[in-house]
């Protein structure tokens, strides 16, 4: 967790010979670092894009010098991930045929936004440690063939859901069929039906957002 040196561009050169090979159907599933603390170890150092406390919103006022070196970091950590995303997309762009892509955070981190605090936890959890990305890209080629999917995805763009409903998510995305499919759990099919969001015991929604 640690290892520096070594950044998730490093696997680019490994997903474009995955996205290139012939075969006709392909699932290839990449486990990016992100902005795992330490969170200055995650990027390039020419990539550190955001110094100083310039638009910095943090929960005091005044922020010390090694909290904002933490949420610039931090910052710059999240933009070298939109950088490594936005270049899996450009090789996406090369197929021919379908293509798509989801990418989605396993938590998020509070980073002296609302707290004196850096990281994630199940004590004193915060809305910057539950809200997390949840991103779908698809060529032209995907939304001619699935145009009901691509319909109802659009439709759901500010829907709330939890990402333990993946499972299901999936299946309608790729599309698969499978009768371990819940239709009401599925983003991308008109039944989707919203839940309560339950975190450590409450209702996110009601009680911890």
């Amino acid at each position: 967790g640690v290892e520096a040196n070594r950044y998730d561009g490093y696997l680019l050169p490994e997903i474009k010979k995955a996205i290139d090979d012939p075969a006709q159907h392909k699932v290839i599933f990449v486990h990016l670092m992100g902005s795992h603390l330490q969170y200055e170890n995650r990027f390039p150092p020419e990539k550190m894009i955001f110094t100083g406390s310039k638009g910095v919103q943090a929960y005091t006022t005044d922020p010390s010098s090694s909290q904002l070196d933490y949420i610039n970091a931090y910052d710059s950590s999240v933009h070298y991930t939109d950088y490594v995303l936005g270049q899996i997309i450009s090789d996406l762009k090369s197929v021919k045929g379908i293509a798509g892509m989801t990418f989605w955070s396993d938590h998020g981190e509070e980073v002296f936004d609302t707290k004196d605090f850096k990281g994630h936890g199940p004590d004193g959890v915060t809305t910057s440690m539950l809200e997390v990305p949840f991103v779908f890209w698809r060529n032209q080629a995907y939304e001619k063939a699935f145009p009901s999917v691509d319909k109802a995805l659009l439709s759901h763009t500010k829907t709330p859901i939890m990402l333990d409903d993946f499972f299901h998510i999936a299946q309608c995305m790729i599309p698969v069929e499978s009768d371990l499919m819940n239709q009401k759990k599925s983003l991308c099919l008109p039944e989707y039906q919203s839940k309560p969001r339950i975190v450590y015991g409450k209702d996110y929604d009601k009680g911890l957002k």
